[in-house]
């Protein structure tokens, strides 16, 4: 578990749970591939991720948002993850309209836990708090899709094996640039509460259904067996 020390040395606030936590942490339910849209067991995360709120008192953990370097993006350009690791892939996504130079995701509230910027054929995903680069996806050039054909990650943020850091590129475009609900790679926490705050510090609000199992086959392909957009 040293990958959940280096996750939690990183992750800068916590979640400030409502009035009464336990009996939101309560209403999370399992719910098996004929109960949802997805065709997937997933963990139903909506009670954390629609009414936690996200609160920090190190005001240097929330530099990064709302600053010009955020609103730019422009120094994560040509940059890497800190010891990378590099996985290739083919994620493929029907798009017609390329990325523009500059941020295609900017978090609008502090629940909202990532930017994402494109330079040159390159996405690059940080943190929205602390602007920490944590992953970054290599475009290739297509006039009717969204390609990509390698991932670079940040290793204290990917639990488990390497194809984890695709998994979660696939999500982060999904549902982050694409607009699609879709669930999210999860590790195998040993409890529901565990599961849905990892969630919400990874994904804040849109984090609703945590697949901790059963979502991929363990490629590095995850675009073929999510559901399509809900």
């Amino acid at each position: 578990m040293g990958w959940l020390a280096k996750l939690v040395g990183k992750l800068r606030g916590t979640p400030s749970p409502p009035r009464d936590p336990d009996a939101t942490f309560e209403r999370l339910v399992w719910l098996e591939p004929h109960e949802n849209p997805f065709g997937v067991r997933v963990l139903d995360c909506r009670p954390i991720a629609e009414t936690f709120l996200s609160a920090s008192q190190d005001a240097a953990s929330i530099r990064f948002f709302g600053s010009l370097e955020a609103r730019s993006g422009e120094q994560f350009r040509g940059q890497r993850p800190e010891e990378p690791v590099r996985v290739a892939c083919g994620l493929a996504y029907p798009r017609a309209t390329p990325f523009p130079e500059g941020p295609v995701f900017l978090a609008g509230t502090m629940e909202e836990k990532w930017n994402i910027y494109h330079f040159a054929g390159v996405l690059y995903f940080a943190r929205s708090w602390t602007g920490h680069l944590q992953y970054t996806a290599t475009l290739a050039p297509s006039p009717s899709e969204l390609q990509v054909v390698e991932v670079e990650a940040w290793p204290g943020n990917v639990p488990g094996d390497d194809a984890m850091a695709v998994r979660q590129v696939d999500f982060l475009l999904r549902s982050h640039v694409l607009g699609q609900v879709v669930p999210h790679p999860a590790p195998p926490l040993p409890s529901k509460k565990g599961i849905a705050l990892w969630s919400f510090s990874q994904y804040g609000r849109r984090g609703l259904y945590a697949a901790v199992e059963g979502v991929v086959d363990g490629t590095a392909e995850p675009s073929a067996a999510l559901p399509p957009t809900v």
